[in-house]
Parts: structure tokens; sequence; C-alpha cells
């Protein structure tokens, strides 16, 4: 659920079977990240609610959202997957201490904490929202390895890595077919937000570069296929949606006039196309770990002794060239810092703090405050997000550490509580 979006819920009648009004309106007072989503799963042994970066789990009783976890520890759990097994709550994956990670945590109610959980050739640095799981595995697909400790820097895994629950060893999952999250030109590219992970499917958005049509890319979890679902729309319902519940294989959300959809991924699926299939890789984690270690340094070996016979070569050309590549590559840094001049970095906010001193009490819609910051310009909104979010950050740092409060709050407009806005203090 998009903690930004609770008011655009108009209609009740999907929810009030699982969720009551009264549960979701109570969100409104939890604390929760900039860019962060309620998690709310219902199980056999309670209604629980994880909300992000925190770490805090909440657990419905006696009509309200009670907080589990005893300490004020943060930062460990952003984008972490809540999950229930055997009947307790575990924490999956996430980014935390400046790098990715798939850890698991378990949640132990008697101290009110988390603990690890020791499992075999994990991943390292690793991390994906694409992630199912399923009563015997935890699938995570297409993810990013980033470690900047490591000069690692969201590098894509174009394949994917399965937990066995049983065993608790993970294992790489390898693809038969061309998928990508960063390339256009792959046979099927995902190219817009939003996960379902349903009991038996996890799906999400992709484009067929064969048919360019755009629809569901959807993978059974226990046959390992992948089919896809033509889906035509004029709009993303897993981005506009203010939240998408999964019930089994049904999957509830509202559409662009909030009125609320029901997909079945059972029917999606039986008449969807088969495009390939995941395989289990016999080999382990680490052993795929060192093969790639071993691929780099053969290529790097390689290019630096094509490098030693060809550099005579071409010295004279290079050398004769270079004024002209010189000229072009001045002007190329020109446009460059002409067209984002204007774009703030982190280490600017303090400039931010005297034009927002200027806007005190005034309240500033996300697109007005993109422009205030001067960052409306950047043209991918997941970048133009993440830059506005780490500005946002670093000027309430500052001005707590300068002024002793925050200078950017979020509120709710007075005439339209479904529209957020942040009020300069």
């Amino acid at each position: 659920m998009n903690p930004e979006a609770i008011y655009q819920i108009t209609n009740f009648e999907q929810l009030d079977p699982h969720f009551s009004q009264e549960m979701v309106f109570q969100l409104d007072s939890i604390p929760v990240g900039i860019d962060e989503e309620f998690q709310i799963l219902k199980s056999d042994s309670g209604t629980y609610l994880f909300a992000g970066c925190r770490m805090e789990l909440y657990r419905w009783e006696e009509n309200s959202w009670k907080n589990l976890y005893q300490f004020q520890n943060v930062g460990y759990t952003c984008k972490s997957r809540l999950i229930i097994k055997e009947g307790n709550p575990f924490l999956l994956g996430g980014y935390g201490f400046w790098n990715s990670h798939t850890d698991l945590i378990e949640f132990d109610p008697r101290l009110g904490s988390w603990s690890l959980a020791s499992v075999k050739e994990q991943p390292v640095n690793y991390n994906s929202r694409f992630l199912g799981v399923s009563e015997k595995s935890a699938f995570l697909l297409l993810g990013f390895h980033n470690n900047p400790r490591k000069d690692i820097h969201q590098l894509p895994e174009n394949q994917g890595y399965i937990l066995d629950f049983e065993s608790n060893a993970w294992k790489h999952l390898g693809f038969d077919f061309n998928l990508s999250l960063v390339d256009p030109n792959a046979a099927y590219y995902i190219f817009q937000e939003g996960v379902l992970d349903a009991q038996d499917f996890l799906a999400f958005n992709a484009f067929e570069s064969s048919s360019q049509n755009k629809g569901l890319l959807i993978f059974d979890k226990n046959e390992l296929n992948f089919k896809f679902f033509p889906q035509e729309l004029d709009y993303n319902p897993l981005t506009y949606s203010p939240y998408f519940m999964v019930d089994g294989n049904q999957v509830y959300l509202q559409d662009d006039k909030n009125f609320p959809i029901t997909w079945d991924l059972n029917e999606f699926y039986s008449k969807a196309k088969f495009v390939g299939k995941a395989s289990i890789l016999p080999i382990s984690v680490k052993e795929v770990n060192r093969i790639k270690q071993d691929y780099v340094i053969i290529s790097l070996v390689s290019i630096s002794l094509i490098g030693l016979v060809l550099f005579p070569v071409f010295k004279k050309r290079i050398a004769s060239s270079a004024p002209v590549r010189a000229g072009q590559s001045q002007e190329k840094d020109h446009g460059q810092n002409e067209s984002y001049s204007k774009s703030y970095s982190s280490a600017e906010s303090s400039n931010l703090l005297e034009i927002l001193d200027q806007n005190k009490g005034k309240r500033f819609t996300v697109e007005e405050l993109d422009e205030l910051f001067d960052i409306h310009q950047i043209p991918n909104p997941e970048n133009k997000r993440v830059k506005r979010s780490r500005l946002i950050k670093e000027i309430n740092t500052q001005a707590e550490e300068k002024r002793g409060y925050k200078m950017i709050n979020r509120t709710r407009s007075p005439e339209d509580k479904r529209c957020l806005l942040y009020e300069i203090k």
C-alpha cells in the first residue's frame, strides 16, 4: 500500500473482508520513510505490518497497530520483504548501510528484536525488487549488486537466485531466453515499476520486442516457466493503484478512475504465450561468482595483451586525432554542464537552505518542489525521485544540525486528503 495515496481508496468492498477501514486509516499515524511502502500480511498467526527502513514490526491487536519491535535501530531493512514462515515473521533481502543484501532475519517476539538466520551460499551485495515467495522457496530475479565500499555500483544481474527453505541454501537461477532490466533491445525488457507476488505466480510489466506489445511477464514458481500475457492499457495499474492486494492467485486493485478491478493470474497464465524457462544451475552461487571473477581477469589480461600489440600501430593516429577529439569532448561536456548546471548535489544542499528560507510557511506539490530544487528537467522519473529524496534528507539533516528542526515536512492537503504536500518551516 502506498502511504501517500491512502486517501485515494474510495471503495473498501475488496479490502473489508481482510483489512478494515480502521486498519487502513490508522496507517496515517505510523512513521514511514520517504518512498517506502506499507506491507500488510494476514496469516494464521495474525495480521502484521512492516513499514520499511525503521525495522519496526506491527501487529493488529485490540483495534490498533501495536509495535512489537523494542529497539531503535534503523537503516538496515530498506526495501526488505515481509514473509511468514512456519508461523513466524521474517524479512528477506533489502538495502542498508550502503550495500544491498539478501539477509534472512527472523523476529523473536520474546525479545522484541530481529536475529540473523543461517543460510548457505548467499549472494553477495545483491538484491532485487522482483522477489517471489512460495511455500518451499524464495526467488530473486533481475537484481543488482551494490557496494560502494568495493566500488560496485548497481551492477545488473540478468539471471536470478533461488533460496530453498528446506536446506536454507541459495542456488543460481539461469534463463534460456533474453530477459533484461537494463537493455531495451532484449527479447523481453522490464520497462515499468510494479511486481505482483501471488500464490503460484510472480508477475511484472514487460515489453516484447518481437511483437512490440506491452503486457505481463508471468513466472510460474512451481514449474519455473515464463509466459507473456499482452495487456495494452493506457495506464499502469501497478503504479497508479494506491494498493494491490493478493489472495491466492487473485489480485485486487483500483483502476485509473478509482474503481475496483480484479485480475485472475490463473486465467492470464492459461491464455499467455510460453516464452522460456528458468533452470536451477547445478553449481553453487560461490562457484558462479568465482567463474565470473576468472572471466573478468582473463578478459582484462586479453585486452591488455591486445593493447600492447596494437598500441604502436595506432599511436600516430591517436596523436593526430587527439586535438579534434579534445575539442569535441569539451563541447560535449559544456553541453552537459549547461543542461544540468542547475541540478544540486547533496553537498550543495546548504545553498538550498537560503532558497527555502524565502519560502517559509509555503506548501508545495511534488512538481512544484522539483521546480524549486531545479530537478524537474531530469527525464527519468525514478532518478528524479531518488534525487528529490536525497535532497530532502540532506536539507533536513543540515537544518536539524544548525537550527534544531527539519525544514521540509510532508503533510496532507486540507482541501484534498489524497494529495501530499511538502511544507517549508
